[in-house]
């Protein structure tokens, strides 16, 4: 039996994926990311890999320190 790592996360934040993001945010990406993310699942499909998913930064944030993507604002 072979052994290794066979798994992977990919972080991303809730403005890569929201449709209801700000259009004129910087880091708006207009839902462009679910496409590579569905590409890069179906890779990872064909090595046998396991992909998990991790919601980075959520809407709000979670905490009023300023350590995410975005700056909320004032």
């Amino acid at each position: 039996m072979e052994k290794g790592i066979k798994s992977f996360r990919l972080p991303f934040g809730y403005w890569n994926v929201d449709a209801s993001a700000d259009p004129s945010a910087p880091e708006y990406y207009g839902g462009v990311p679910f496409k590579y993310i569905d590409r890069l699942i179906d890779w990872a499909e064909e090595l046998e890999f396991s992909v998990v998913l991790d919601l980075h930064g959520a809407v709000g944030g979670q905490s009023s320190a300023q350590v995410g993507a975005r700056i909320p604002p004032r």
